[in-house]
């Protein structure tokens, strides 16, 4: 969560500030995944293996 306004760049996160709009967005997300029965990717894309991505899924 950014405030793009004033933050262009995405550098400050606000989700550890506006932490009750943070838990509705993603019981949203949530709600809208399992509507559209959304598959969750829980394995890496060997296409795709950055440093970033490993230390995310696992």
């Amino acid at each position: 969560m950014y405030n793009l306004s004033e933050d262009i760049g995405e550098t400050t996160t606000l989700a550890a500030v506006q932490v009750d709009k943070r838990d509705e967005l993603l019981d949203d997300l949530i709600k809208w995944q399992e509507e559209i029965d959304a598959p969750i990717p829980r394995e890496i894309n060997p296409e795709y293996e950055t440093e970033v991505m490993v230390s995310i899924l696992t």
